[in-house]
């Protein structure tokens, strides 16, 4: 259970230093995360909403003593407001799912939270050092194709010495591999599902915790995958129907390559069949489907008498032939116990990353095994 713990008020010196080297961007960051708007913060430290807007806008710097009110109020520490020179521009695009049904404050709570994790992966990499970010990008423009993007997966399974014909055994392990940083996390809206931010350190991808189907994660963690191959672009530019379909495409191609799978496929609904591909490939019976469609090895009137029979069996919900557990991130936990091994508490680890105790508390949890495993 994540527990929140008062902040010790930062003494005048602590203060001043960081009201020198104020990061706006990082104010703003902390707000977003507990959830506060610029007039609600304002109220709490006694100073206008306009205020605000210019202290995270780079406009103005606040006081010490406001600074010391609002690391108190926001609960992080002095030293999470200071710039970070090794850190380059945050003007990333985030890839957010069902954006319709998404709430600007969710999307922007969710966001800050990625922001925080990718600080917490900088502040570990000067102890422990992460795989290199090596994952390819391949932009695609809005009218790319599934050709094109049948090709970019396949050129993404190359550059990383992926068989061409070979399901993928653990998708979010093959991810972090190269670079990305990976959690699961729990969010107080049923409604964000898997979303990432396409940073050049740390690309982070956060997968939703109440995805229990481990083949229904796998194609987040693939689809995320290919929105940081595809679209490092803008915020505006990625929240469209076509990127979104792009990295549906993607996923489906990455992780059942025609190669491999076309002869496989049945040309009609034969059940027996698909469970057998579910269960080799990792994928959804629906997802499997959709990839006989798009390969022309099931006509568009058999896709839709399946897709219906799935529903009537209720299969579009609860679909037979449970993978087991979902795949776990792996790369902040690790980092966290080699840091353990040397000595380090969990208290010292937020205090040496500049971030507030409950939130390395819950990032650590998400990055947690979602089942212990017996070595044997």
């Amino acid at each position: 259970m994540l527990t929140l713990r008062l902040m010790i008020p930062p003494d005048d010196r602590h203060a001043r230093d960081a009201r020198r080297l104020f990061d706006g961007n990082r104010l703003r960051v902390a707000r977003e995360l507990r959830g506060f708007s610029r007039l609600e913060l304002g109220r709490l430290i006694k100073v206008s909403g306009a205020a605000v807007s210019q202290f995270e806008g780079g406009d103005a710097r606040p006081a010490t003593r406001t600074l010391s009110q609002l690391a108190s109020v926001l609960v992080f520490p002095m030293e999470f407001f200071k710039k970070d020179a090794r850190e380059p521009s945050l003007e990333c695009p985030a890839f957010f799912r069902s954006l319709r049904s998404t709430s600007v404050n969710e999307r922007r709570r969710a966001r800050a939270f990625v922001e925080v994790v990718r600080q917490f992966a900088l502040g570990l990499d000067r102890h422990v050092q992460f795989p290199e970010n090596d994952i390819p990008t391949f932009p695609a423009k809005p009218r790319t194709g599934r050709p094109e993007i049948e090709r970019i997966a396949g050129e993404v399974r190359r550059a990383w010495s992926v068989p061409s014909t070979a399901p993928i055994q653990n998708m979010v392990a093959l991810i972090e591999r190269h670079g990305a940083i990976t959690a699961r996390v729990a969010f107080d809206t049923e409604k964000l599902d898997a979303f990432s931010v396409p940073y050049e350190d740390f690309p982070v991808v956060i997968l939703c915790s109440d995805k229990g189907k481990k083949d229904r994660s796998r194609f987040d963690v693939a689809h995320e995958l290919g929105h940081l191959v595809m679209h490092a672009t803008t915020e505006a530019e990625a929240a469209t129907k076509e990127t979104e379909q792009q990295a549906h495409q993607f996923a489906a191609a990455f992780l059942m390559p025609a190669r491999g799978i076309r002869d496989e496929l049945p040309a009609t609904a034969d059940w027996d069949q698909l469970l057998a591909l579910k269960r080799k490939w990792g994928a959804s019976i629906a997802s499997v489907l959709y990839r006989g469609r798009a390969l022309n090895t099931m006509t568009e009137d058999e896709y839709v008498r399946a897709t219906k029979a799935m529903s009537a069996r209720g299969w579009r919900v609860d679909e037979p032939s449970d993978l087991g557990a979902p795949e776990s991130p792996v790369a902040l936990r690790r980092a966290v116990d080699l840091m353990a091994e040397d000595g380090f508490s969990l208290d010292e680890i937020a205090a040496d990353t500049g971030l507030p105790f409950d939130q390395v508390e819950r990032i650590v949890e998400a990055a947690a095994p979602t089942r212990h495993q017996v070595v044997v």
